[in-house]
């Protein structure tokens, strides 16, 4: 019983080996590892993969984002958080679970929308 809702396991959605916590659903499991990875190589904002919620507070804390680029980079990365909460919950509500590097083209046009729709650049296609 989690929340008063009956289930059936308290493991992991994605891997079924560990507890199902919040820094290893959005952190540290090896579903969701590839896309911090990606996240990594791609981006350069954080200067390695989070393993918890507080490695990724603290990386951007220390980061030096540009002014200019910060409402993009802090973009992405809630846009790969949300895409993660949204990728667990489409395995458990609808027992779908597409590879984490689909969920990568996800993350880019996510954030694209979310840019474009709320920036002065209305410009961008």
């Amino acid at each position: 019983m989690r929340r008063g809702i009956a289930v059936s396991s308290n493991l992991c959605t994605f891997c079924h080996d560990f507890d199902e916590g919040l820094d290893h659903v959005f952190f540290s499991c090896g579903y969701v590892s590839l896309l911090w990875k990606w996240h990594v190589e791609w981006s350069g904002i954080l200067p390695e993969q989070p393993f918890s919620s507080l490695d990724l507070e603290m990386m951007l804390n220390q980061v030096n984002i540009e002014k200019k680029t910060q409402n993009l980079k802090l973009s992405l990365i809630y846009c790969t958080i949300w895409m993660i909460w949204k990728a667990r919950n489409t395995c458990v509500f609808r027992n779908e679970r597409r590879p984490s590097m689909a969920i990568v083209g996800d993350i880019s046009m996510l954030t694209f929308n979310w840019i474009k729709n709320r920036s002065k650049f209305n410009a961008l296609n």
